[in-house]
């Protein structure tokens, strides 16, 4: 399992709207359209309010509204779910988006604040813990 940062999990849930585009899905005859909110998938890492901090858990199963982790035995509500992606899937979502940068050797949290930073026009806020406009 990933161990993500306690600043990067609450970086993905504080930019949870501007992280949905690196995902899209296939529509007729292969036609990629980004998406403002974002389907998980099975292997997806994920944060949820009810956790500490910094933990996050992998999906195993999922439905029309909640993902599963552990056989079914525990699960939450994907609407209230952050998807925290790792630096791969940022990676192919960023070329899913045609947003072409050099991203060699950037780990997530610098690719996050590198697509933030360039795309966004917003940058992390140390004090306010919060992204905010540049």
């Amino acid at each position: 399992m990933e161990k993500f940062s306690k600043l990067y999990v609450k970086k993905c849930i504080k930019g949870r709207s501007e992280i949905g585009y690196f995902r899209s899905f296939e529509k007729w005859e292969s036609e990629k359209i980004p998406l403002a909110s974002y389907p998980f998938k099975e292997g997806d890492y994920f944060y949820h309010p009810e956790m500490e901090e910094d933990e996050v858990k992998v999906v195993e199963e999922m439905d029309e509204n909640f993902l599963y982790i552990s056989n079914r035995k525990e699960s939450f509500l994907e609407e209230e779910c952050t998807w925290v992606p790792t630096a791969k899937q940022i990676k192919d979502g960023l070329e899913t988006i045609h947003w072409f940068t050099d991203t060699e050797g950037l780990n997530e949290e610098q690719l996050l604040d590198k697509y933030m930073r360039e795309h966004e026009r917003k940058e992390w806020d140390f004090d306010k813990q919060d992204w905010i406009e540049i």
